[in-house]
């Protein structure tokens, strides 16, 4: 899948992307020097990224800033499972989503996905650009990434702000990173009601399964 910005071409910008409700996996490395992520982009002006399902993907799940025109305004990647990255010789990879490329991201809001176990929001030695947020997710990993505001994360292994929550296993049904995993809550999980945050970022009206959130909203991607 790719999102590409051309205006580093001379053409017009990328603009008003909706990728919804999306099963993608298996962009496999087949040969020595593959570099193939789920989903590449390389930026674009109100871009959202919603209720999809990434498993499988070598290298990346979601791969930004990747030539040197990128430029992301107003992107939102909410609502969505990512499952396992891989796969250069036999280690799994915890790269969800990377932060990286030659001009630094900014403009973006990461909010209530779910990522299976190892899997974050990295940067590769990229600096990160103004405004991006993550706030209200389930985080598989600790990646503290400079630059970017953490708010109301339940994360596996420690969180980023005073208002992030360490939890010792995801509260999901099924937490496996394959096609078979289920990121939906299990009952009375410390994800339930967690966000009590009443600014813009966390005014989601609605979870992956198009279910109303309450308010205070559960963290992650299901709302039960």
């Amino acid at each position: 899948v790719f999102i590409l910005d051309g205006r580093g071409a001379g053409e017009s910008p990328t603009t008003d992307i909706l990728f919804e409700n999306n099963r993608i996996h298996d962009f496999v490395i087949s040969a020595p020097g593959d570099h193939h992520e789920c989903m590449f982009t390389t930026g674009g002006t109100n871009v959202t990224i919603r209720a999809n399902r990434f498993w499988n993907c070598h290298t990346y799940a979601i791969a930004t800033g990747g030539r040197s025109y990128s430029d992301y305004d107003n992107w939102i990647i909410e609502n969505n499972w990512f499952g396992r990255t891989c796969c250069f010789g036999t280690s799994d990879r915890g790269s969800a989503i990377v932060m990286g490329g030659p001009v630094p991201v900014s403009d973006t809001l990461i909010r209530f996905n779910s990522f299976g176990p190892g899997q974050a929001v990295v940067t590769e030695g990229a600096t990160v650009g103004g405004n991006v947020r993550v706030l209200g997710n389930i985080l598989g990993a600790k990646s503290c990434v400079p630059g970017i505001s953490y708010s109301y994360n339940l994360t596996l292994g420690g969180g980023c702000s005073s208002t992030d929550r360490t939890v010792a296993q995801l509260p999901y049904v099924n937490p496996s990173v394959l096609g078979d995993g289920d990121y939906h809550l299990v009952p009375g999980s410390a994800a339930e009601a967690f966000v009590t945050s009443t600014g813009a970022d966390a005014s989601l009206a609605v979870d992956k399964d198009g279910s109303p959130r309450s308010v205070p909203r559960d963290a992650g991607s299901d709302e039960r």
